[in-house]
């Protein structure tokens, strides 16, 4: 009785703990694919401002060179 006790309470144990460690897990993937998405969204943010800065200089030059 006592051994089944115990063997029972090391199954619930071992069942918890995977439990746990798997929602861990999603939590950790979860936040990650937050992070990457948001990274995503900044990087392409700042490429559109560097590309509409180079847009505009090389317009800027352009017309120096047709004033020139």
């Amino acid at each position: 009785m006592h051994l089944q006790l115990r063997k029972d309470f090391e199954d619930d144990k071992q069942n918890a703990v995977t439990h746990a460690l798997t929602q861990a897990q999603r939590d950790v993937d979860s936040a990650r694919r937050q992070t990457e998405d948001r990274c995503k969204e900044e990087l392409a943010e700042e490429l559109k401002k560097v590309v509409q800065k180079h847009k505009t200089e090389i317009s800027a030059t352009k017309k120096k060179q047709w004033v020139s």
